[in-house]
């Protein structure tokens, strides 16, 4: 396969401002450069691997990994060093160039669970406690969430909660310190506005396509942030994106640690290098709403018609049906456009995501009553599901005291 050339253009209604972004891949699907407006980056790759080695072409070694290919150096995210936990391949410890860390710890689930963050002098670390529901395996048939319900954080010494909504596309709002806040989110999932209780603007986010963040307002920042997930913010001003099975870097636009499962040439591409038509829910595998697709669908029709039986299954199908049209047409697309027409990667991408959108959008009409019946149906499977992941543990001593250390 030749180099292949892709370009977004993303318009921002801010300030009329706009970011252009300009792709180049090798045979693999691993970058060899990305320019986003006019700064370049030309990406060099350790011999006979997917492991980037550095973004400047040079040879120097800006990027480290262990013996499982996870990274273990960050030199352009201010010298971060990572180490992973031997049994869940998760990130354990972040430690930062100028002394302060971050340490992580996971339930039986892989659910990151507790993280502790030691920024300076502080005697007591800030830390955040995550309270997950019942696991998506077990909560069939509207399906889990494996997101946190509830974070209870301890910051300089303060304890407090953040309790989460969700519906079937994800966050919906969430209440901190008595107060109600609303995620306005675009079609993959990325949080764009956050408004409060008094319909006032509290944060506003725009993302390259790859999920760097730019032409932002922070007035009240939410940590989840693009396609839903929760960004990890360092002292020394950089971040990561926690995708749960793995850590992503939207700068780089790549994941840090090999993908679990087993998708594509590089195991180290997000979203099979077109972001714009697809996401990365869990780091695992690029997530398709089929069964969305029916699931709403399905309750939605019943809300509309009272029926329970064939009607509201075949609802249900229809709609699963039409998104798995609108999938296989966007792969078709991209596969017929490079390998049979010689099409660019690029324009392959954008007939792919138009025609599959296109396809896509045909479900069934009542799917517009689905997110009442995801609502209800997420709360209640939040509610019956409810489990703390870590036991006989005291949220203060957890959080402040020494004894929570045992945890570690």
């Amino acid at each position: 396969m030749n180099t292949v050339l892709s370009m977004v253009q993303i318009d921002c209604i801010m300030n009329r401002a706009s970011q252009t972004l300009t792709a180049s891949y090798d045979n693999n699907g691993n970058f060899t450069n990305v320019t986003i407006g006019r700064v370049p980056k030309d990406y060099v790759y350790h011999p006979g691997t997917n492991k980037v080695r550095n973004t400047n072409g040079s040879q120097a070694d800006d990027y480290g990994y262990d013996p499982n290919a996870n990274t273990t150096l960050s030199m352009p995210k201010g010298s971060l060093g990572l180490l992973y936990d031997p049994f869940k391949q998760l990130t354990s410890f972040i430690n930062e160039d100028n002394g302060n860390y971050m340490s992580f710890q996971y339930g039986d689930n892989k659910q990151r669970v507790l993280m502790r963050e030691q920024v300076g002098e502080s005697p007591v670390p800030n830390a955040t406690m995550y309270i997950h529901g019942m696991p998506a395996r077990h909560t069939s048939p509207f399906g889990g969430n494996d997101y946190p319900l509830t974070e209870k954080y301890n910051e300089h010494s303060n304890i407090q909660d953040r309790m989460y909504i969700y519906g079937p596309t994800g966050l919906l709002a969430m209440v901190q310190d008595g107060i109600s806040f609303y995620f306005i989110k675009d079609h993959l999932g990325s949080v764009r506005a956050v408004m409060n209780s008094s319909n006032a603007l509290s944060s506003l986010y725009h993302y390259t396509p790859f999920g760097d963040s730019w032409a932002t307002v922070l007035n009240r920042p939410s940590d989840y942030q693009f396609t839903g997930q929760e960004l990890d913010e360092f002292s020394n001003g950089f971040s990561l994106h926690n995708f749960r099975a793995r850590l992503y870097d939207s700068d780089l636009g790549r994941f840090y640690a090999m993908d679990p499962a087993r998708q594509g040439w590089s195991p180290f591409v997000y979203a099979g290098n077109n972001p714009v038509a697809f996401v990365d829910k869990d780091g695992r595998i690029w997530w398709i709403p089929i069964a969305m697709a029916f699931v709403t669908s399905y309750a939605s029709n019943i809300v509309r018609t009272g029926e329970w039986g064939w009607s509201s299954i075949e609802a249900g199908l229809k709609s699963a049906f039409i998104a798995g049209v609108g999938v296989g047409v966007g792969f078709g697309t991209t596969f017929l456009g490079q390998q049979v027409f010689g099409f660019s990667e690029g324009l392959s991408s954008v007939l792919a995501s138009a025609l599959g959108s296109f396809s896509s959008s045909s479900i069934s009409p009542s799917g517009r009553f689905g997110g009442l019946v995801g609502l209800a149906s997420g709360t209640v499977s939040g509610l019956v599901g409810f489990s703390y992941n870590i036991e006989d543990a005291g949220f203060e001593e957890l959080l402040l005291g020494e004894s929570g250390r045992r945890y570690l």
